[in-house]
């Protein structure tokens, strides 16, 4: 795996029209419907355990006829919301309302584009003394352009926050490169740069404009998926 310099894929920096305050305002409303979400949740595991043990009753009396349309018509349905709304779980490992509101947020803006975003963090990451406003952008970023470049292939985009060590923390995100689509990493340094026919292309200066000694991007290749890492140093 080899890493270029600070860089991003087809970058299209949809909320650069919002000022620093406008921004963090929608973040901030978005972390208010993440906790609904949170809630919602539980009580939906609650309601779902429910619904499992009241198969019983059609077991108890024999009634496969009976089962078979209860788990058709309640269960299946109940286990697709489910699974969609524990695929946020993962956030509550994120000690960050901004950035996980941010998260949340693109979350719901790739489900609109038939895209998968698949959020893991395995630990418990907190976040102080970071520039928010900077993360926020940078992060958004980098998800909308792995969600674009994911609706013309595979529909799946994978975010992986880990901690590197005390002071580090990485934010990974995975997308397949289109099929036909050639990403040549000294190409899209330039600036207005974008394979989308039509569309204009903001490249690497509406990042590296942000980036800092704290806020590290890097970007590479790898079997046929585009890699971009955003390192924070707090």
């Amino acid at each position: 795996m080899t890493f270029g310099i600070i860089g991003s894929y087809l970058i299209s920096n949809k909320n650069s029209h919002l000022n620093d305050a406008q921004l963090l305002l929608q973040v901030s409303n978005y972390n208010e419907l993440l906790s609904h979400h949170n809630r919602d949740l539980h009580l939906f595991k609650h309601d779902y355990e429910n619904i499992l043990l009241s198969m019983s009753a059609f077991i108890q009396n024999n009634d496969m006829a009976g089962l078979k349309r209860y788990f058709t018509t309640e269960v299946m349905p109940a286990r697709v919301t489910l699974n969609r709304q524990s695929g946020l779980s993962d956030l509550s490992r994120l000690d960050m309302p901004t950035v996980s509101g941010l998260i949340y947020a693109k979350y719901e803006a790739a489900n609109g584009q038939n895209v998968h975003l698949v959020v893991t963090i395995l630990e418990k990451v907190t976040l102080a003394d970071i520039p928010q406003i900077k993360v926020v952008r940078i992060l958004g970023n980098l998800l909308d352009n792995a969600t674009d470049a994911a609706a013309r292939a595979n529909h799946q985009v994978a975010l992986t926050v880990k901690n590197r060590d005390a002071h580090t923390t990485v934010f990974s995100i995975t997308n397949q490169i289109p099929t036909h689509e050639a990403v040549d990493l000294s190409v899209i340094k330039k600036s207005r740069f974008t394979t989308k026919p039509g569309h204009l292309g903001y490249g690497l200066s509406s990042i590296e404009q942000l980036t800092t000694d704290q806020l590290v991007v890097n970007y590479c290749i790898e079997e046929g998926n585009f890699i971009a890492e955003l390192i924070i140093k707090h």
